[in-house]
């Protein structure tokens, strides 16, 4: 019975030794094969871009976002899923980028105003006067003083990709505004940026912030006499409806930041940041090309037929609105600005301005 029982005991072991030989000449199973034979592949990973922007569905800033996802999707091959989320869904602009840092939103596109607590030189392309037509705010923008400026967002945890557009704003009230001197003493509603407030101070007006989305009611309701804005985003909101004049003053250019998390980003393989990053610069002269069509097809006859008393400067009056900005200039450059480097990008956009 012993011998019996040391003999199966040497079989089984025999077996066990057999079996390990066997497995270790077996290779594993290659990238994206199954690991067992027979069973379905293991599916190529994805992610999911939550892309947030201000405007409204029907708006030249939501078709671009909609080619955007387009170009994604279809260029990542289905890896990088786009979910858009208009009209502030994501939150008011300062709350999507913070989400953005932390990770929980993967990009936006925005005012630049929006970005300025976060680094005031995003606010340069905001001084009133800088730029003179929209090919050269265009040109510049899209060049190496609009690229410094984006550059400077990574040390948020952003990476600007991309400049998008409202084109130029103008100015409406529920008075006519024909020169600096008639703000003398009205309540005008602007972004949460120094700089803009600073520019109705000069020309003796109550700067009062007031968010984007209860901006509709505070004009109706009178909280503010007037505001500025491109006539896409007047149309668009309405806010046509609520006031009696607009001025095409085209003092200053609205630029929209599209930025995504450096925290998501870094995420992605290569070759998908790369796709992500690209098709936002592409869809730019789409988005621009929409905003002067629309402009002159829609938004401006929508201003005249709500029965709007529609202003257009004097080169006088041009004049004097430039002259009266001076020293807003200073005072940006020199107590807004907080570092010489931003100092030095607004020099140069101010030089470029000249020429």
């Amino acid at each position: 019975m012993g011998k019996r029982l040391v003999m199966a005991c040497l079989l089984i072991a025999l077996a066990v030794t057999s079996l390990a030989g066997c497995g270790q000449k077996s290779a594993p199973p290659k990238a994206g094969e199954p690991a067992v034979p027979g069973a379905p592949a293991a599916p190529a990973a994805t992610y999911t871009l939550r892309f947030g922007h201000d405007q409204m569905q029907e708006t030249p800033h939501h078709e671009a976002a909609v080619k955007f996802k387009e170009l994604v999707e279809s260029r990542s091959g289905g890896k990088v899923k786009v979910e858009l989320y208009p009209a502030m869904q994501l939150g008011k602009g300062r709350e999507m980028i913070e989400g953005m840092q932390v990770g929980s939103v993967q990009g936006v596109a925005l005012p630049t105003s929006n970005f300025s607590g976060f680094d005031m030189a995003t606010s340069i392309p905001d001084v009133p006067f800088i730029f003179t037509s929209p090919a050269y705010a265009r040109a510049t923008i899209d060049g190496e003083l609009g690229n410094a400026i984006l550059k400077r967002l990574s040390s948020q945890g952003m990476v600007g990709a991309a400049w998008w557009e409202s084109g130029f704003k103008c100015f409406t009230g529920n008075f006519p505004i024909r020169g600096p001197k008639d703000y003398k003493g009205k309540k005008i509603r602007v972004m949460g940026n120094p700089l803009l407030i600073a520019q109705y101070e000069a020309w003796g007006a109550g700067a009062i912030p007031i968010d984007f989305g209860e901006l509709y009611n505070a004009l109706q309701q009178k909280v503010v006499d007037g505001q500025e804005n491109p006539l896409s985003t007047i149309v668009n909101m309405k806010f046509h409806e609520v006031q009696k004049y607009v001025t095409l003053s085209n003092h200053g250019w609205l630029p929209y930041i599209v930025a995504f998390s450096k925290k998501w980003l870094d995420t992605l393989p290569a070759d998908l940041q790369q796709v992500v990053v690209t098709a936002a610069k592409e869809v730019s002269a789409f988005e621009s090309a929409e905003i002067r069509r629309l402009e002159a097809e829609k938004y401006l006859p929508a201003v005249k037929k709500q029965g709007c008393e529609v202003i257009e400067l004097t080169p006088e009056a041009v004049k004097e609105f430039r002259d009266s900005v001076v020293p807003v200039y200073k005072k940006f450059r020199d107590e807004i600005l907080k570092d010489d480097e931003a100092r030095a990008l607004f020099d140069k956009f101010v030089e470029a301005s000249k020429k």
